[in-house]
């Protein structure tokens, strides 16, 4: 019983030839791609604000606080806050 033609596996590596085609410059030589991020200004003032209203060792006991709950397992979700913290994000982003 044949189940898969193992000949059909060719159009994987069709595809990926084809791209390598693609990204070879007119050089010869492969051009290389590189990701590229852009972080608008309102975001790098909001990032801003957020470091300038913890002070570093409020931020770090805070973590160390946490992870020692969650390392006891004694952290607890305040499932209430949660849900109508959702339900607001939600709501105000519905538009």
């Amino acid at each position: 019983m044949k189940i898969n033609d193992i000949r059909q596996y060719g159009a994987i590596s069709n595809y990926k030839k084809n791209n390598d085609a693609k990204s070879v410059s007119s050089s010869g030589k492969k051009a290389s791609r590189k990701d590229e991020v852009q972080i608008s200004a309102e975001a790098k003032s909001l990032a801003q604000q957020y470091v300038t209203s913890v002070s570093s060792e409020e931020r770090a006991e805070t973590i160390k606080r946490l992870k020692e709950a969650i390392a006891n397992k004694t952290y607890q979700i305040d499932v209430e806050l949660v849900a109508e913290r959702m339900i607001k994000y939600f709501k105000s982003n519905s538009n």
